[in-house]
């Protein structure tokens, strides 16, 4: 079974990175609310068996943030479907008509039946039946991608807002304890909001 195993693109950028920003945020969390006293030791000299594991808890993580991007692109989604046409930066209606008249015909559907979802959705299963997924896959990693950080970015500031509003951070490192200012949480904080807006854009 271990031989089968593939690591494909979208499991490093779809999944583990996202799940790194995510898993992070969560330890982040978890020391705010159960451990505020005491200092976040941070450590490189984990064993191997560590460092699996908190890959694995990263990839884990990754999946979660890809559920929770899926949940909330069921409200953005028809949005963003709606500009396929009709909208300087969409297609032409003349073109998205066109597509609805062929799937119309094939499919036996009235045309006035296929919302802008359906049309997408037949459209980007054509594409894969015909096995021309070269520049969709492409995409589809970066969906993946920006999609997954922009919901680990989002749980990183919520996390990194209750840090600050909790006092007693500090950050201890190879023996030596560090305070940490409000003004440390304000910059990666800062970070967090344009990284979220930037990936969700």
């Amino acid at each position: 079974m271990i031989k089968d195993l593939k690591i494909t693109l979208y499991d490093i950028f779809g999944y583990l990175i996202p799940g790194l920003v995510l898993f992070g945020a969560l330890v982040i969390f978890f020391w705010s609310i159960f451990f505020p006293k005491y200092p976040l030791e941070v450590s490189y000299s984990l064993s191997p068996a560590g460092w699996i594991a908190a890959l694995l808890s990263s990839y884990l993580c990754g999946h979660l943030a890809q559920a929770c991007a899926n949940i909330l692109i069921r409200f953005a989604r028809p949005t963003e479907l709606s500009e396929l046409s009709g909208q300087k930066k969409g297609l032409p209606e003349s073109l998205v008509q066109s597509a609805k008249i062929a799937i119309s015909t094939k499919l036996k559907i009235k045309s006035e039946d296929i919302t802008p979802e359906l049309l997408y959705t037949i459209c980007d299963e054509i594409l894969v039946q015909r096995g021309i997924t070269e520049y969709r896959d492409v995409y589809q990693y970066r969906e993946g991608f920006y999609r997954g950080l922009t919901v680990s970015f989002v749980v990183l500031l919520l996390s990194l807002i209750t840090r600050v509003l909790i006092p007693g951070a500090a950050l201890g490192f190879s023996g030596a304890v560090k305070a940490l200012k409000w003004q440390i949480f304000l910059f990666f904080g800062t970070l967090a909001l344009s990284g979220s807006v930037i990936f969700f854009v």
